[in-house]
Parts: C-alpha cells; sequence; structure tokens
C-alpha cells in the first residue's frame, strides 16, 4: 500500500490478528486429549504437542502486549499535546509579564516626572506661608 505509515501498517496488523477467531481453550484442550489418546509410536509427536501449546501461550501474550502498547502510545500522544499546550501558555503569559512591566517601568517614570513638577512649586509655596507664633508673624525660612 504506497504511502502507508509504519504506524498504518502496525494497525492493519493488529486488527487482522485481533479478527482472527481464537480456538476455544475447550475446544484445543479436546483435541489435545484426542491425540494423546491415540497411541503415539513417535515421541516427537509429544515435543510437538508441547511447542503448539508454548507457540499459542506466546501469541496470546503477544497480542495483549502489542494491544497495550498501543494504548500506551495513545497516553504518550496525549502526554505530549497536553506538554506543548502547557508551553504555548508559558510563553503567552511570559509576553503577557513582559508588557505588563514594561507598562508598569512607563507609569513610575510619568509618575516622577510628574511628582518633580509638583515638588518645586509646592516647595516654593511653603516657604511662603507665614508662620505664627504668639504675637509675631514671620515667614518659613528653608
Amino acid at each position: 500500500m504506497d504511502g502507508e505509515t509504519d504506524e498504518q501498517r502496525f494497525l492493519r496488523e493488529l486488527n487482522r490478528l485481533l479478527a482472527e477467531p481464537e480456538p476455544d481453550e475447550a475446544d484445543v484442550d479436546a483435541r489435545l486429549r484426542e491425540q494423546e489418546q491415540r497411541p503415539a509410536h513417535d515421541p516427537s509427536i509429544e515435543a510437538t504437542r508441547s511447542l503448539l501449546r508454548a507457540v499459542q501461550e506466546a501469541q496470546g501474550v503477544g497480542i495483549r502486549t502489542v494491544v497495550t502498547l498501543d494504548a500506551q502510545g495513545q497516553q504518550l500522544d496525549n502526554v505530549e499535546r497536553a506538554l506543548d499546550d502547557l508551553a504555548a501558555d508559558l510563553d503567552s503569559a511570559e509576553a503577557d509579564l513582559s508588557e505588563g512591566g514594561t507598562r508598569i517601568n512607563a507609569v513610575l517614570e510619568l509618575s516622577n516626572r510628574r511628582s518633580e513638577l509638583f515638588i518645586e512649586p509646592v516647595e516654593s509655596l511653603i516657604l511662603k506661608i507665614p508662620r505664627t507664633t504668639g504675637a509675631t508673624t514671620s515667614f518659613c525660612q528653608p
């Protein structure tokens, strides 16, 4: 199949394996008992039966492993997407903080300029306020 990725081939093969009917354990056991009841003249027959059981068990374990690995792969993909979203949110927050800091600096600078413009006239006015102590009036001295 042209253009098919490894993941797509893997999933297609997994679905094919899962679609195959697994032999019923009772059916397999019945066939094995039937074969065991027949006289065996060749010692390799028992070895073949043992090997067949081992292969069937290994196939079941393999299929369960593939299914588990696929689920874990999907979980990892979800974690990766969540981390990407978190990184984007952190970048946005950092940009907002940087912009906010720049605005605060501008406000503070403007405030300092205004206070300088305000303090000088106020100081000159304070010097002109008459002070009365008892019967005499005097002006504040710096």
